[in-house]
């Protein structure tokens, strides 16, 4: 009986990962990260497949563990996107204005998500630049997450987001 090399096993997987992209044109950035988050999970189920039985029990491990991966990996990936990701910046941007440091919210009519910003602390960058930190709280389809960001003020006087954990 035959035996395939771990390099083939690897290349049908690489290959079929590919090939799977090619029928659509545009791609928006939550499914890049959902097509990443399942590669990347695909291909690590695989190699734990891949130390399991043998022959015809190897290859069915490295597929079930590539699936399962791809399926974990996939529903990772997404965060937030679209316009989503649009009112959480004009949000943020807005709430950078505010010298009393209240808390700016964010709602989007068309996903249901939602968030708050609070300032934090001022700082100078080393450019000089003045920037502030700020916590952001988002509900996503209903799970709700906190991370922190930084933006900083341009010559205009416009802020920009700089740093932001959901970004």
């Amino acid at each position: 009986m035959r035996t395939v090399s771990n390099k083939a096993k690897v290349a049908v997987v690489a290959v079929t990962v590919v090939l799977s992209g090619c029928g659509q044109t545009q791609v928006s950035g939550e499914q890049t990260a959902m097509l990443l988050g399942g590669a990347l999970g695909g291909a690590a189920g695989g190699y734990v497949g891949s130390q399991f039985g043998a022959g015809l029990g190897q290859t069915l491990f490295i597929v079930a563990g590539a699936s399962a991966g791809a399926l974990v990996g996939a529903s990772a990936g997404p965060g937030l996107f679209g316009t989503d990701w649009g009112f959480h910046v004009d949000a943020t941007e807005n709430a950078m204005k505010d010298v009393a440091a209240e808390p700016t919210y964010w709602s989007n009519p068309k996903t249901g998500n939602e968030g708050m910003i609070r300032p934090m602390e001022a700082y100078v960058d080393t450019a000089g630049t003045p920037c502030r930190k700020y916590r952001a709280t988002i509900s996503v389809d209903g799970v709700i997450a906190s991370g922190d960001g930084a933006a900083c003020q341009s010559t205009n006087g416009q802020w920009r987001v700089v740093a932001d954990q959901f970004g």
